[in-house]
């Protein structure tokens, strides 16, 4: 099984997506692995990658990554 990190996820977004937007949205879970992948320590409520806010919240499916 090929792994793939959240973080080349994000880098294809901020591609395809380009300039204008300041958050990624993910779910709980979604948000932990990055915080992993980051090497945070402290849980936190937000992370930054890229000059983008990493937000995580309930509701998001697990799968699913949103920019706004």
């Amino acid at each position: 099984m090929t792994m793939f990190k959240l973080t080349d996820i994000l880098d294809k977004m901020l591609i395809e997506f380009g300039e204008g937007y300041s958050e990624f949205i993910c779910s709980p879970n979604n948000f932990d692995k990055l915080s992993e992948e980051l090497n945070e320590v402290i849980p936190m409520e937000e992370l930054e990658y890229k000059g983008l806010k990493i937000v995580k919240m309930d509701g998001i499916e697990e799968n699913k990554i949103h920019i706004r």
